[in-house]
């Protein structure tokens, strides 16, 4: 349950660090009073840091190495750009 709770706060934070974007439009400024990194480090001091981490992975490889969106095996090359996959 806790897992659901932090992908909903990144889900939060990615609206709310694209809506400004959105209504400004590209090359404005952000609006004042805007700081981003303060909800990243409230992000952190909620949960471990590996957890942020392996939330923003859709996949996690333990015994083989991230190839794209997928694991393969650590001896085999990868011919994938890269994805959401990450070496765990």
């Amino acid at each position: 349950m806790k897992s659901f709770a932090l992908v909903r706060a990144l889900a939060v934070l990615v609206a709310l660090l694209s809506a400004p974007i959105a209504q400004a439009g590209a090359g404005a400024p952000p609006p004042a009073g805007f700081e981003p990194a303060a909800i990243w480090d409230g992000l952190r001091q909620r949960s471990a840091p590996e957890r942020v981490f392996a939330a923003a992975c859709c996949k996690t490889c333990h015994k083989g190495k991230a190839c794209g969106d997928s694991c393969i095996s650590r001896n085999c090359t990868c011919h994938k750009p890269p994805g959401c996959a990450c070496d765990g």
